[in-house]
């Protein structure tokens, strides 16, 4: 079986230095992936944005978020053409601060489903949907 590169778009909120954390540990897949970082991978948003982007996009909405603060950070990560195993793994692996937010959404065409992972208040979710992204 052929296995076909994923991209996923992973955005964050939280105290600077851990936003900082996953910027760095998404470059570090990167390189291991491509041998090389895209600074075009990464792009900085104001918390209050990819907090709003991820309450329209969440598929499960049970987990309440608190809106962030003035003084946290954002981010928006794309990861390009990577290995859906090792990515996948690697994003559950993933260490990420209890004061922070990180919501990761990928097509598998492996598995035909959309998925989401959503890391929060020190636990993780993962949702998806069978059929082809939205």
């Amino acid at each position: 079986m052929l296995i076909k590169p994923i991209s996923v778009r992973l955005i964050a909120y939280g105290p600077e230095d851990s936003v900082a954390a996953l910027r760095r540990r998404a470059a570090d897949l990167l390189k291991d992936e491509h041998g090389s970082v895209d600074e075009a991978s990464f792009a900085s948003a104001s918390a209050a944005a990819v907090h709003d982007e991820i309450i329209a996009t969440r598929m499960d909405q049970e987990v309440k978020l608190k809106k962030p603060t003035a003084t946290r950070a954002g981010i928006v990560i794309t990861l390009a053409d990577v290995n859906e195993r090792l990515t996948t793994e690697w994003l559950h692996e993933l260490p990420v601060a209890k004061t922070c937010v990180v919501f990761a959404a990928w097509f598998s065409p492996r598995e035909n489903a959309a998925w989401q992972l959503l890391i929060a208040q020190g636990s993780r979710w993962a949702e998806n949907r069978q059929g082809p992204a939205a």
